[in-house]
């Protein structure tokens, strides 16, 4: 919980934060799951920091990679259908999706672009989708991407 409250912003922040958040959301961590202790968060990120290579991580706003050619874009954004979304002060925070998808769509000419998304417009194609159990609903998480 220092991490959440200590009022810096940083890659390895937005990493704890959002990968041992429940279904995506922000320090909001599963109930009763082990994996979300400190010394698991610092085992994983040496375990990953040990197989990957030439990668920097950073923290900001998806625009700020708006001039990448020839690289491969991974993109998990706030799902359109999960609106409660809040920063670590419980601020509710908001998403521009369609400003999204078209800067997905500009990004798509020089680069390969995935999308992590229940539903996007018609122009994306789905590749790949998994069935998952969010708050005890079943839902179906869909990978899309740009031709």
């Amino acid at each position: 919980m220092k991490l959440k409250y200590d009022g810096e912003t940083s890659a390895h922040k937005g990493f704890v934060g959002h990968f041992y958040g429940y279904s995506g959301q922000y320090f909001q961590p599963f109930k009763n799951r082990e994996s979300t202790t400190l010394k698991n968060t610092i085992t994983k990120i040496e375990q990953i920091n040990k197989k990957v290579h030439n990668v920097s991580f950073s923290s900001g706003s998806y625009t700020q990679y708006s001039t990448l050619k020839n690289y491969v874009i991974y993109c998990d954004p706030p799902y359109q259908v999960q609106s409660n979304y809040y920063d670590e002060n419980r601020k509710r925070l908001s998403f521009d999706h369609d400003k999204f998808w078209d800067w997905c769509r500009f990004m798509s000419i020089d680069n390969i672009v995935f999308v992590s998304e229940y539903n996007l417009p018609e122009d994306f194609e789905k590749i790949y989708s998994i069935s998952s159990r969010t708050g005890g609903s079943p839902k179906i998480d869909n990978l899309y991407m740009l031709n």
